[in-house]
């Protein structure tokens, strides 16, 4: 008996079929008690783990959602898929700025254990997440460990996060979520955990089968049962199915502890087997083992299956107690393989033209474990006697058909009649070109000492975000630390000890200078995406304000614990700046403005009346917020705002100033008396106390974010007189009010890879790329596979007219022109800047989405600026530099998609305002304007057959090769006839899909294939127009391009990746084939005939039937011809009067001209002037890829070669022998011997002459 490692193996096995139970109810709740030392590892006993089970509205039973679901958001159990079981949880999110995240039942833990939960996921679109989440007692979240999915589309993934709970962690809960940063479609199934559990919390174990999967006939067949995390495993009932006709059953031996006597195995029922596995009272399993080692034996080839049945159960030592017993959710089914003959090489049990090829391909390779089954005869090499055996097999399973009666048929057509485009392309896997935007991105910063070193703290935005610790001193990187699980950080903060604070994406980190540790403190509020902003109190408390939600947060190191103190303001999305002073937190909030006064201790909140602002009818964002001595500081940026207005907290009123032309984002650190902040291009201070502002003399145009003073040695007039600040690029600004001096640290932090925004082929055929929240654009050179970096914001999008390509720009949307026969040229201050800005929309506009050219003209769609509605039509002019800004073109609505012709813009637009607006429509609109006149034509809603419900965006828009119009929305193409604006042709690609999109457009190209190319729905898809058919690439991206190349450029994250397309119209047609020979012959003499290749392409090998009429001739054999010569040959009669051969090259070898396969030789017994022989038309030839494509070819309609076989003296060739036969080689006498009269020299002489005369008188009188 063979013991099997389970501890290993079963891994393997489980990785694969993950079979897991649906377990029992649990009543366990979060409690405060210790988890008792008595505790063993295994698989917590997770109610409902694979969702079966529902409440009458839908949701899965015992689990909960963290937050109410709101638009556009759903959570339910679904039927559509599943992965084990009939059924999985469902959770979409058609939504940027809102969140789903749907919760397991408390589990209880013990501290600084080791946890690890796994999860099945199927993504139909987007990006989702799994995570674990430790509590305290007290229900604080303590820590996070997620898994972010967006690869592997269409096809279920393990998801898998594993880690030590926190000190004071006192349960764990899994989740299945989506980001609010991200939209998705996505199943999650078979949830389970790991770890150490009380051993009543636990299953009772993991089962799954085992065995080798290949055998020979006749040969035993091990089948392992095994268990893997037992807890208390005292029965197992297993319940396997099996094919009789394939295997009969041996015998079984037991596994300690099951080998007792209550053990036993049941064979009564046909093709099912149970085994009854018990351990001793009192000697139940923990742990990994074996249960039961099966034998079967093979008794007939082919593949048959072994089914362990979901009706098989487990009990645990109290089960008498408690009569919970565990089944397993769905049947477990290996498959055996039973090789009866070894040369069916490919086992797909019959052996043909596969075998041979697969064969020959790898003739005299080395065994491998990949090659060993090719050596059919076991002789240690892959060579001729293995083809021999595998083409003699071939011709015997081929006789029955071969003797069959044949009607001819016409030659075979070898493209189906029926192929299209689409099924004629071939795509390549993709190929990532790395991260081509390398970008230091810088939002923030905090300032300290490190052994008496001046040191900033800063983070670099990437994927993750990397913080770093910077010497300003020297100007050296000295630490860097990757801040999984975000991608930026908006702020920084130090306490009064010195540890850094980092809001990092919707995380917390805390640096540690004195250990040079960092510590991930967890995500502070599960709902938000964001954190903006954070300060510190005088007892080392932590304060942030959030986003989609507008809350505010806060962090006790002392308890470890965090605090949600809610939305500050009902509808403001954003709490975008906090400030502390004397016990009070300040929000400022957006869009619309607001501060929002809040006691920590109560969580009452009041809010700060703002002063009445000459011209301002409407508050934008309080984007900054400071408290410098006992003034508050609050920025004002948004709709054309950017002013500072200060509050008197000691007197409790604003003061009467107002400064603007402000840049923020914070006011500076407190030296000698005074804040200092960028107000006109200058940096001016606040003497806070006589309240009075001055200005320093120093230029400085760019915003301060958050600032330090340092003490540079020989830096003058004093000590920590040099005000530093980073700026967005990663480089530090370097202020002396003092001295009147400025200056810049150049760069030392490195630059993190950056998510790709934008994607555009310009005229040069390079791809354009923008980056999110970056200042570095990218142009990507295909044919030369390089690339270089220019200076560009936040790209939404871009166009081309001519030979420029435009950029949109975020914030702010202005429009940047790069001149793509000009070099580039980045400085400013010198003449030819390239790129450089051309025009700023204005008008409450902020993000400009969609570009179209035409003449010189650009039009432009855009989203307007925060908690805005109505985008606009902007039309410039390239040669009057005129623009021209249409806003509410479609009421209340932003411009996402546009095409032009005959003088009109169609247009079509999303719902959707600016960031933090509530839309006021239900439904997208298209529209038609007329450029010239300036004016709207028409405004309409497309009736588009097969959607759901009105689209909330319409996108895409292009004129295809047949003039309609084409669009996309949700999961739906559809075209328009640009006359009529009806829909002339419309299929519903991605059903069910609803409420898709907000601004960001979809994308459709046309291919030079004539084929339209889509994210539709964000997943590449190509379509045929004509046809409507389309397919689907299992690839999500919501950008892409098409090369000049005819490949497929996408963004994936960081990553540009390329996919190569070929075109296969159908299997390469190897050519035919024909005979040929002599057309008389003569009794007697051996002729030869040759087996000609007609067209060959790509040929590597054939199997020709040859008949024959074996009373005329008698077969003497075949040899290679030319072609083949360096190949294989093998032939037989196998029956008289049918000669079956096969040819074969070997090796990576193709033939690809025309010439002799073969040349055949027969001798003519007796006289037949209408004498034959036959090219069977089901002769077969065989491409050199035909043993992967099929490209098996019949010749079609059977090829004849026809010849008049005659006795010698018949030199008439009449078929009779007279003296007409003596008269012709008579008058032929003396002439010179050619083709044309060797019939005349009868006795092969060379010469016509009377002896011929004579023997043909003698053959025919028996006289001379």
């Amino acid at each position: 008996m063979t013991r099997r490692n389970w501890s290993r193996r079963l891994m393997a096995a489980m990785a694969a079929l993950m079979v897991l139970w649906p377990f029992a109810n649990s009543d366990l709740t979060a409690s405060a008690d210790p988890v008792s030392d008595d505790l063993v590892f295994g698989i917590y006993d997770l109610p409902n783990s694979s969702f079966e089970e529902s409440e009458p509205d839908g949701s899965a039973s015992q689990w909960t959602l963290l937050q109410p679901l709101t638009a556009g958001v759903t959570a339910s159990v679904s039927d559509e898929r599943s992965y084990n079981g009939s059924r999985s949880l469902q959770l979409t999110d058609g939504s940027t700025t809102e969140t789903v995240a749907v919760g397991s039942v408390p589990i209880q833990v013990k501290p600084l254990e080791t946890y690890t939960a796994t999860g099945m996921l199927f993504i139909e679109s987007g990006r989702s997440s799994f995570y674990m989440r430790f509590f305290d007692a007290g229900g604080n979240g303590v820590g996070d460990i997620v898994d972010h999915k967006q690869t592997g589309l269409g096809a279920w993934q393990q998801v898998k996060v594993s880690g030590q709970a926190p000190a004071n962690a006192a349960y764990v809960r899994i989740f299945a979520s989506i980001s609010p940063l991200w939209m998705a479609k996505s199943y999650y199934d078979d949830f389970s955990i790991t770890g150490r559990f009380a051993q009543e919390q636990a299953i009772p174990g993991v089962l799954a089968i085992e065995a080798d999967p290949v055998l020979q006939s006749e040969e035993t067949l091990t089948v392992s049962l095994g268990v893997r995390y037992a807890a208390q495993l005292q029965t197992v009932n297993a319940i396997v199915g099996y094919d009789s006709s394939r295997f009969e059953v041996v015998d079984v031996n037991f596994t300690a502890p099951f080998d007792t006597g209550a053990s036993s195995l049941d064979t009564s029922a046909p093709g099912q087997l149970v085994v009854h596995a018990s351990a001793d009272t009192g000697n139940a399993v923990n742990g990994d083992g074996g249960v039961a080692e099966i034998r079967f034996k093979a008794v007939r080839q082919g593949r048959g299956e072994l089914t362990l049945s979901e009706s098989s159960t487990l009990g645990k030592s109290d089960a008498g107690q408690t009569g919970r017993i565990y089944t397993l959710p769905s049947d477990q089914t290996i498959r055996i393989e039973v090789i009866g003959d070894p040369a069916d090489v490919n086992r797909d049990d019959r052996i043909d033209q596969t075998d041979l090829m697969m064969t020959a391909k790898r003739a005299g390779a080395a065994l491998t474990d990949q090659t060993r089954h090719l050596d059919v005869n076991g002789d240690g090499v892959i060579d001729r006697a293995d083809m021999e055996t595998i083409a003699y097999k071939w011709m015997d399973e081929d006789e029955a058909a071969a003797g069959a009666t044949w009607q001819a048929e016409e030659d075979v057509v070898p493209v189906a009649a029926s192929a299209t485009a689409i099924a004629d392309l071939r795509f390549g896997e993709p190929e990532s070109l790395g991260s081509p935007v390398q970008n230091v991105a810088t939002l923030d910063a905090a300032y300290g000492y490190e052994n008496g070193i001046a040191v900033m703290y800063t983070t670099v935005s990437g994927d993750p975000a990397v913080f770093n610790v910077v010497d300003l001193h020297n100007n050296a990187l000295l630490k860097s630390f990757p801040l999984n699980g975000s991608v930026n950080a908006w702020s920084h903060a130090v306490d009064q000890s010195g540890n850094v604070y980092i809001a990092a994406t919707s995380k917390l980190f805390r640096y540690s200078p004195s250990t040079g540790q960092l510590t991930d403190l967890g995500v502070a509020i599960a709902s938000e995406s964001l954190i903006y902003d954070i300060e510190i109190d005088e007892g080392g408390r932590v304060y942030g304000g959030t986003s989609p939600s507008g809350k505010v947060f806060r962090y006790d190191p002392a308890t470890s614990q965090f605090t949600d103190y809610g939305s500050m303001v009902p509808g403001n999305q954003i709490a975008r700046s906090i400030a502390y002073y004397n016990g009070k937190v300040y929000a400022g909030i957006g869009p619309n403005g607001a501060i929002i006064q809040l006691n920590p201790a109560t969580g009452a909140k009041e809010e700060l009346a703002l002063p009445v602002l000459e011209g301002v009818a409407e508050y934008p964002f309080v984007y900054g917020l400071d408290a410098r001595g006992d003034y508050l500081f609050a920025y004002l940026y948004g709709n054309g705002i950017d002013s500072l207005i200060i509050y008197d907290l000691i007197n409790g009123q604003w003061l009467n100033d107002v400064y603007t032309g402000v840049k923020g984002l914070h006011m500076s650190a407190v030296y000698d008396g005074k804040t200092y902040f960028v107000w006109d291009g200058m940096l001016a201070s606040f003497d806070l106390t006589t309240g009075t502002v001055q200005t320093t003399g120093i230029s400085y145009s760019v915003g301060l974010r958050h600032t330090g003073w340092v003490s540079f040695p020989g830096d003058p007039p004093a000590d920590g007189s040099t005000l530093v600040s980073i700026q967005y690029n990663g480089t530090v600004a370097k202020l002396n009010p003092q001295s009147g001096r400025s200056g810049q640290l150049p760069v030392v932090v490195q630059g993190e890879p950056i998510e790709i925004h934008s994607l555009e082929k310009g005229p040069d055929g390079a791809l354009y790329m923008g980056a999110f929240m970056s200042s570095t654009g990218v142009r990507y050179d295909p044919a030369t596979a390089s690339s270089f970096s220019f200076p560009m914001g936040q790209a939404e999008s871009m166009g081309v007219l001519g030979n420029r390509v435009y950029f949109g720009v975020y914030p702010g949307a202005y429009v940047h022109e790069w001149d793509t026969t000009k070099p580039l040229q980045t400085e400013a201050s010198q003449p030819d800047q390239n790129p450089r800005l051309t025009f700023h929309i204005g008008n409450e506009q902020d993000r400009p989405y969609v570009m179209e050219s035409y003449g010189t003209k650009l039009f432009v769609g855009t989203i307007p600026d925060y908690g805005k509605l109505g985008g606009a039509l902007v039309v410039h002019d390239t040669l009057s530099l005129q623009t021209d800004v249409y806003r509410h073109v479609v009421n209340n609505q932003s411009i996402v998609g546009l095409a032009y012709r005959d003088g009109k813009i169609y247009g079509s637009s999303s719902i959707h305002g600016g960031q933090g607006s509530t839309p006021t429509e239900t439904s997208a609109k298209m529209f038609v304007w007329d450029v010239e006149g300036g004016g709207k034509i028409s405004e309409f809603e497309p009736d588009i057959p097969g959607a759901l419900k009105a689209p909330i965006m319409i996108s895409g828009l292009t004129f295809g090769p047949d003039g309609l119009l084409w669009a996309a929305a949700d999961g739906i193409i559809f075209a328009l006839d640009p006359d009529t604006l009806e829909v002339a042709k419309s299929k519903v690609i991605y059903p069910g899909v609803t409420e898709y999109g907000k601004w960001r457009p979809i994308h459709m190209r046309w291919g030079s294939d004539g084929l339209l190319y889509t994210d539709l729905h964000g997943q590449l898809t190509i379509v045929d127009t004509a046809t409507m058919e389309h397919r689907s690439l299992p690839v999500i991206t919501p950008l892409f391009e098409l090369g000049e190349d005819g490949n497929i450029y996408y963004a994936e994250a960081t990553e540009l990746k390329k996919i190569q397309i070929a075109r296969a119209n159908a299997p390469v047609h190897p050519g035919s084939l024909s005979l040929e020979g002599d057309s008389e012959l003569v009794t007697g003499r051996q002729a030869s005939m040759a087996l000609l290749t007609d067209q060959a392409n790509s040929l590597y090998a054939l199997k020709a039937t040859i008949h024959y009429d074996p009373a005329v001739f008698h077969w003497d054999g075949v040899v290679a011809g030319s072609l083949f010569r360096d190949g294989e040959l093998f032939y037989r009669e196998t029956v008289p009067g049918r000669i079956e051969l096969v040819l074969t090259l070997t090796g990576a070898r193709s033939i690809r001209s025309d010439g002799e396969a073969a040349i055949l030789h027969l001798t003519a017994l007796n006289g037949d002037p209408s004498a034959s022989v036959r090219l069977d038309g089901r002769s077969l030839l065989l491409a050199d890829d035909a043993h992967i494509t099929g490209g098996f070819f019949p010749v079609g309609q059977d090829r004849v070669w026809a010849a008049g076989v005659y006795e010698p003296e018949d030199a008439n060739r009449d078929g009779l022998l007279n003296d007409a036969d003596i008269s012709d080689v008579a008058q032929h006498a003396g002439m010179a011997v050619d083709a044309a009269t060797a019939r005349y020299d009868l006795n092969g002489d060379g010469r016509i002459d009377v002896k011929d005369i004579a023997l043909a008188a003698y053959r025919i009188r028996g006289t001379t």
